[in-house]
């Protein structure tokens, strides 16, 4: 990979637009969002509490069932089981 040249002065109005321009403003506000959105991701009650707890759910119950005569049908026809344990091959 070649070495590219920049000058100086893009580099200064590029720092310019992002400090004071409308793409500056833009990206600031979206940072702003997104830093919204992963701060009540991990509140109580927020989605990665929500998924974690789903996901222990299926280790569970896949622990639960491994080495216990079950019935397969009465599993994988549960809702949980259909969106979150995908792999229930084991079952049969």
């Amino acid at each position: 990979m070649t070495p590219m040249t920049v000058q100086r002065n893009v580099i200064c109005d590029s720092v310019k637009e992002l400090m004071r321009g409308d793409q500056g403003k833009k990206a600031r506000e979206r940072a702003q969002e997104l830093g919204r959105k992963a701060r009540q991701a991990v509140e109580k009650g927020g989605s990665s509490e929500k998924k974690l707890d789903e996901l222990i759910e299926c280790l569970t119950l896949k622990t639960r069932i491994q080495g216990r005569p079950a019935d397969p049908k009465a599993i994988r026809s549960a809702p949980f089981m259909k969106r979150n344990c995908k792999d229930t091959e084991f079952l049969t």
